[in-house]
């Protein structure tokens, strides 16, 4: 049975859910969070831990064994990509993704909509990923939230 936690940030709650020893999620929610208890499994803290020093501005990286096996092979390369070519700090055209992943631009849709699917927000920046014409559009969890976490990686110190 998974754990499922809340963590209140500056841009809304998100919901973590921990099962069998692997981050499944990370989601801004927008309903009402429920009380809950401690987190029980040591996972499920220090998962809400890394949130809480990422929005500190004390991370600029999540480590945590995440779940991502049961998405399409294409879907996983493009989210494991993310750090490498759009690191903390900086954004990437979509079209650019595409050039580094598949070596063809064109491939932006598709690369658009592997990132769509990414259940885990942060930990997987696909924030960072922006059109070709600057615009934000894109992010699943609002693009007013994908605007504060480019902002807010950008003033943050590079190095830690």
């Amino acid at each position: 049975m998974p754990e499922v936690q809340y963590l209140s940030t500056p841009i809304g709650p998100l919901e973590i859910i921990v099962r069998s020893h692997r981050v499944v999620a990370i989601s801004f929610v927008d309903s009402v969070i429920p009380q809950k208890s401690d987190p029980a499994s040591p996972l499920t803290h220090q998962c809400m831990q890394q949130l809480k020093q990422y929005f500190a501005g004390e991370r600029h990286q999540l480590c945590l064994p995440l779940a991502l096996s049961s998405l399409p092979p294409f879907t996983r390369k493009c989210l494991f990509a993310l750090d490498r070519h759009a690191p903390y700090g900086q954004t990437l055209s979509y079209a650019k993704l595409a050039s580094a992943i598949t070596g063809n631009s064109t491939y932006a849709r598709a690369i658009a909509h592997a990132l769509s699917v990414n259940p885990l927000a942060i930990a997987i920046p696909c924030h960072r990923i922006i059109a070709s014409d600057g615009d934000l559009r894109g992010y699943r969890w609002k693009a007013c939230r994908k605007k504060w976490l480019i902002d807010f990686e950008r003033s943050q110190p590079k190095t830690l």
